[in-house]
């Protein structure tokens, strides 16, 4: 381990060094200032593992110890990460324990509730039309719909699932909510979840098409109708367009 200096080299350089920033500039100074700031950073160097090594060797001493140290490291801690306020969504800042907790509920029952797609006509008056009246008449055509499965855990719907959340704010305990979509994340079960919603997918969109509910799309005319392709965090439907298809 490296010895701890009381600093007399690093106040020795820095003296040096302002030193010869206030002298006038030659060669030879300018050798001198270059020798001492790489005189200097090597100095603090050393210092500033010297304490990472003895921070290090008190927390392996005496970390796991029911001493003082182990106290007075838990309530630094507990200081740091302690929540005094939030910011509301007007700018107000809330400092009262029981409405920080309802902001923070309030965050997470936003973040985690269910949204119907809402009306999309002013999204579909903004994109130009690439097919004309002409050749929706005349010709046959298909259409392959990609499903965006981005931060699919937080998209996942809650019919099935049950589950409460509660904000724990320094150490006390919130308002319940339940949430309606969001597979938690850390949950062992989480990825099978998943992989339960994508098998109903598939069984939903295999039924569909033996009901003759949707033709899907043929590269061919011999070969097998396409109505959907899974991949890892994708989904493309294929279907013909046609008032029953959409």
């Amino acid at each position: 381990m490296i010895k701890a200096k009381r600093g007399r080299d690093v106040k020795r350089l820095t003296r040096r060094l302002e030193a010869l920033n206030g002298a006038e500039r030659s060669e030879e100074s300018l050798v001198k200032l270059v020798d001492v700031k790489l005189h200097l950073n090597m100095e603090m160097d050393k210092k500033e593992r010297y304490w990472e090594q003895h921070d290090r060797a008190n927390w392996l001493k005496m970390g796991d110890k029911n001493t003082s140290f182990f106290y007075k490291f838990a309530s630094q801690r507990r200081r740091t990460n302690r929540i005094h306020g939030l910011q509301r969504n007007d700018g107000s800042v809330a400092t009262n324990s029981i409405k920080v907790g309802n902001i923070a509920r309030d965050y997470f029952i936003d973040l985690f509730e269910s949204r119907g797609i809402g009306n999309m006509d002013h999204i579909l008056s903004g994109i130009p039309c690439c097919i004309s009246e002409k050749q929706k008449i005349s010709e046959k055509g298909y259409m392959a719909l990609k499903l965006d499965m981005s931060k699919v855990y937080d998209r996942v719907e809650w019919p099935f699932i049950k589950v409460q959340y509660l904000v724990l704010l320094n150490g006390e305990e919130g308002p319940k909510f339940n949430p309606s979509r969001g597979l938690r994340q850390g949950d062992p079960l989480s990825p099978y979840l998943f992989l339960f919603c994508g098998k109903g997918l598939f069984a939903l969109m295999r039924l569909t098409s033996q009901e003759r509910k949707i033709l899907g799309a043929k590269v061919c005319r011999s070969a097998p109708p396409i109505t959907h392709l899974m991949f890892a965090d994708d989904c493309i439907l294929f279907e013909e367009v046609s008032d029953r298809g959409l």
